[in-house]
């Protein structure tokens, strides 16, 4: 069975999207207020948290 997530890694990591996307700049268009805290909440859970 192919892991979309493996795919996703993979894909992610060999097109350096890490040193191309800007991930402190706001999103276009901008999450709506009840968006924003489940966001917050995602990344400081995820393998890579953005925020300090």
């Amino acid at each position: 069975m192919i892991s979309l997530q493996e795919i996703f890694t993979q894909v992610y990591d060999q097109a350096r999207y890490f040193s191309r996307v800007d991930y402190q700049q706001s999103l276009i268009p901008s999450l709506s207020n009840e968006e924003q805290p489940w966001l917050t909440s995602l990344l400081k859970m995820s393998a890579f948290p953005l925020l300090s």
